[in-house]
């Protein structure tokens, strides 16, 4: 027996043991990735850290929501989220067998996590990791961590996952996820997951051919059950099964393992006072029921002794009766008189089965072939290796029927002549009969007494019959007996070249055949779907039961009997829809045009169910060239759109969506071809159709416009396209309104653009003049003059009066800058009178202001501003030349005390002072400001030379 562990625990928020530890626990991830351990090098003993990554064989976690990216952050999640007395996981650790490699392991512990998380409305996220033994390598156990909550495909984020919102509404994302209704429990184990494990690992077992088995029952329920077998086998006498069966259930006679943290090693009364001891003495258990079933087995052997006694008793007495009835006088008389009408019950009974056999269930000669041709004796010599009971009903069956007959019935049937005899009316026959067949042949008739007792017939004695009537020459066969039995060997005779005398028979068994026919292959076609999916899943197993005709007891789809496997159309029919559900779209349409109905019929309906998977993953429905892809099952409407296209697409779309019974709306995506109105279109009869639409990714691809215009026209349009009455009117009005609305609008706009062209003439002046009139809506005429559309609004004549001001201020600007310039130049020389007279700009000032009157007080304000402006330059000027002459002398004084009394250059030194006063006459500079600046240039340097002294005493 291979090796069973499996124990299940819960963890909740509330016991704070977090769930994300654990599962870093089992994947060796994080703290749990490395271990220390003491390395012994002599008299050195050094702790170092390895990778415990090799413990973990694999890992996988499936059904995660979309926001958990890794399996740590969901169970973190759970730590964070889930209710304070919530249950944040829970594990089921088991052993796997070690007779199966490491894939077969891994695809055995995925098989059970997926059965165990599967739910009705979708599937429990769960984490399993699979760890290898360090010590035994062979050994293998996995952890399967379970979620509380169901994964429904809504979604959701991590806080509402788990917990649900205050106000939820309608609105089932903010309701949380669904709790799975399973609750961990001692019944939820014992009638569920072990069972499931079992059943699971004896079929991987199976299919890998291994031998060993698990049983997940206790041993309490295994030992009563070699019990029981062991009770059974001895009452029907079989000592060595009863044995066996004793010995197995003594070796499961031990006590259970203690629980660990339960294990109770003392509770005398000195330490429990008041207490009775708890320590459970099992070895005195066991020997207190090995003496119960040894009194039990002598009670049955006193038992059968007594009753062996009573028998013999009975024997005796009734041997003595009999003897006593012997000793009694009787009449002879009396004797003969029983004895005649003894054998006249027999002859009435002869001459009463002779007359039943006309109606007996049986064949009978039809008139073509009434006389059978005299039977060739083949003479076939007895084997002899054979027993003479069976060379004897060989030899008496060939004679009678020839050698194929003799050798297929002589070892199975018992034959018994019967000469036939005139005083009482018989005719000669042949008896052949076993326990499911007893057949008379009277020559122009064979009779079955079997199928009589049993109205529904043997297959076996008609198939005999038929072997015998064939061998008798017999063409034309007349049925007799029960309904049932007519038409099975009808049937069967038909099949076998017969043909019968019964026509109204003939036809009555065409038909049900035909019907029979016709209900094998709508069984056929409803397991095959079955069969195919198990054949996928197991093909070893498949290959094997078919090879076998389907006899296989151990590999059996669940929902077939092995009876169905036996139908060779069946596995055809399952090819064919694993063609239609899987395959290309090729080989499906030749199969659906195959002459076996089955197999055409098979892949039509593996392509539905291709078809209804697909359409659970969505519908998709795709208007113009290059269209995006969308979900699920794709239909493309790049024809010409229409209202008839689309009615008979969404016809199409409606059937598909009840076929596969979803309820999601439908994708629709258009390509870059179509139009705003052929969208609306297409979406307004959709919405007529009811063809329930993904408004969400209509949003996501933009068209939320068109959908609204879609609805729109469900109210305002026919169904063929015309609009209604009262939608006419409404928009004539409605563009009486918008061409009232675009005039006033227009106007106000004109009024903006004026009012923005005086605001710039105003600011920026009449620079590019003609590119803004322009811009605000004059128009230029032929004689290029400009122009206004609508003269009566107030800012054309505002335009026009601001583009006035605007060349007034530049000309005053013009004039001004002039008239001053003017003035600067001959206020600072650089003109002379006569010169500004013969100026040409000086001449065209005047002769402006002579045309322009109102300019001349402008231009002699500008005029005397240029004077002044050169007069506050010049005196500007001297003030800077006097300062450089002050400065010129302080650098005389400076040199004057550094050369010291060198009479030379202090002669040079007073000639230079004398030049610097002769300058500074010229300037307003007098002399005694010049020595003074001297003589502070000579106390500076003194200064100066003083500090360097005192500086250099200092260092």
């Amino acid at each position: 027996m291979a090796e069973y562990h499996l124990h299940a625990k819960t963890q909740s928020r509330g016991a704070g043991k977090g769930a994300g530890g654990h599962a870093r626990y089992i994947l060796r991830q994080g703290p749990y990735s490395k271990r220390t351990v003491e390395v012994v090098d002599g008299a050195t003993v050094q702790r170092v850290e390895e990778s415990r990554s090799s413990e973990v064989l694999y890992a996988e976690s499936d059904h995660l929501p979309a926001w958990a990216q890794t399996p740590a952050d969901y169970w973190d999640a759970a730590d964070q989220y889930e209710r304070a007395n919530g249950t944040v996981y829970r594990e089921i650790e088991f052993a796997l067998p070690k007779e199966l490699s490491d894939n077969e392991n891994i695809e055995l512990a995925r098989s059970f996590a997926e059965e165990l998380a599967a739910v009705p409305d979708g599937a429990t996220p769960y984490t399993l990791a699979i760890h290898r033994s360090e010590k035994k390598p062979i050994l293998l156990h996995c952890h399967l961590m379970l979620s509380d909550k169901v994964n429904d495909g809504i979604g959701r984020d991590a806080a509402l996952w788990f917990r649900r919102a205050a106000n939820p509404g309608k609105d089932q994302a903010r309701g949380g996820a669904p709790k799975t209704q399973t609750r961990i429990s001692q019944d939820w184990l014992a009638e569920t997951v072990r069972p499931l494990w079992a059943r699971l690992a004896n079929d991987a077992l199976a299919h890998a051919e291994v031998d060993a088995r698990i049983d997940h029952r206790t041993l309490e329920a295994r030992r009563m059950e070699q019990e029981a077998l062991a009770a059974q086998a001895k009452s029907k006498q079989n000592e060595i099964a009863a044995w066996d069966h004793a010995r197995a259930a003594d070796a499961l006679d031990r006590p259970p393992e203690p629980k660990k943290g339960r294990v109770l090693t003392h509770a005398g009364p000195e330490k429990a006072p008041g207490r009775a001891a708890m320590v459970v003495d099992f070895e005195a258990a066991k020997g207190m029921r090995a003496q119960a079933a040894k009194a039990w087995r002598l009670a049955e052997a006193v038992a059968d002794r007594d009753g062996q006694a009573v028998e013999r008793a009975q024997a005796v007495l009734s041997a003595a009766r009999a003897r006593q009835a012997l000793r009694d006088p009787f009449d002879k008389m009396r004797i003969r008189e029983r004895w005649r009408k003894r054998q006249q019950t027999r002859v009435d009974r002869v001459l009463d089965a002779a007359a039943l056999a006309e109606t007996r269930n049986g064949f009978r000669a039809g008139p073509a072939d009434s006389n059978p041709a005299d039977s060739k004796v083949l003479g076939a010599a007895a084997s002899p290796s054979g027993p003479s009971w069976a060379d004897y009903r060989e030899r008496v069956l060939t004679e009678a029927y020839g050698a194929d007959v003799g050798q297929a019935l002589g070892r199975w049937v018992r034959v018994e002549r019967d000469l036939g005899s005139r005083t009482l009316g018989r005719a000669p026959s042949l008896h052949i009969h076993n326990k499911v067949m007893d057949i008379t042949d009277y020559g122009d008739r064979l009779v079955a007494l079997q199928a009589a007792s049993s109205p529904g017939g043997k297959a076996q004695e008609i198939e005999a019959m038929l072997k015998i009537a064939g061998a008798k020459g017999w063409k034309a066969l007349t049925v007799t007996g029960t309904e049932d039995f007519q038409m099975r060997a009808g049937a069967a005779a038909l099949a076998a070249g017969f043909t019968l005398t019964d026509g109204d028979l003939a036809a009555r068994i065409t038909v049900r055949q035909a019907a029979d026919a016709e209900a094998q292959r709508a069984k056929d076609l409803e397991a095959a779907p079955v069969l195919a999916e198990w054949m996928r899943a197991h093909p070893k197993q498949a290959q094997a039961q078919r090879l076998t005709d389907g006899k296989l007891p151990w590999a059996c789809p669940a929902g077939l009997d092995r009876a169905a496997l036996q139908h060779p159309a069946l596995w055809d029919a399952a090819e064919a829809w694993t063609v239609g559900r899987y395959g290309e779209k090729a080989a499906w349409q030749a199969l659906s045009k195959d002459p076996d109905p089955l197999k055409a019929q098979a892949a039509a309906a593996g392509r539905e169910a291709a078809y209804n998977a697909w359409a659970q993953g969505g519908l998709t429905l795709k208007i113009g060239k290059d269209a995006p892809e969308g979900p699920g099952i794709v239909w493309t409407l790049s024809g010409a759109v229409t209202r008839e296209s689309v009615e008979r697409t969404a016809g199409w779309v409606l059937d598909r969506r009840k076929r596969a019974g979803v309820d999601h709306g439908v994708t629709v995506t258009f390509g870059g071809d179509v139009s705003l109105t052929k969208k609306v279109l297409v979406l307004e009869h959709l919405l007529r159709q009811s063809v329930s639409l993904d408004m969400s990714a209509l949003e996501k691809a933009g068209d939320r416009h068109a959908l609204d215009q879609a609805r729109e026209r469900l109210n305002t349009h026919e169904p063929d396209g015309r609009p209604q009455a009262w939608y006419v009117r409404d928009l004539e009005q409605k563009e009486a309104q918008r061409q009232r609305d675009e005039a006033a609008w227009i106007r106000a706009d004109r009024v903006k653009k004026l009012d923005a062209l005086a605001l710039h003439l105003e600011r920026h002046g009449s620079e590019d003049a003609g590119r803004h009139f322009q811009e605000a809506g004059f128009e230029v005429n032929e004689k290029g003059k400009y122009a206004y559309p609508d003269p009566d609004l107030p800012g054309v004549r505002a335009a026009w009066d601001a583009l006035a001001t605007a060349k007034r201020k530049e000309t005053e600007e013009d004039l001004q800058k002039r008239a001053e310039s003017v003035g600067y130049r001959l206020e600072s020389g650089q003109w002379s009178p006569e010169q500004r007279n013969a100026d040409p700009e000086h001449q065209r000032l005047v002769q402006e202001i002579q045309d322009a009157p109102s300019l001349k007080g402008l231009a002699n304000t500008a005029y005397k501003q240029g004077m002044d402006r050169a007069r506050q330059e010049r005196e500007l000027q001297r003030e800077q030349d006097r300062k450089g002459l002050l400065k010129v002398a302080k650098g005389l004084g400076v040199r004057a005390e550094k050369v010291g009394s060198n009479a030379g250059k202090q002669t040079e030194i007073q000639r230079e002072f004398v030049e610097l006063v002769q300058r500074g006459a010229g300037l307003g500079v007098d002399e005694k400001a010049l020595s003074k600046s001297l003589q502070g240039g000579r106390e500076a340097y003194r200064q100066e030379k003083a500090l360097s002294r005192s500086q250099g005493m200092r260092l």
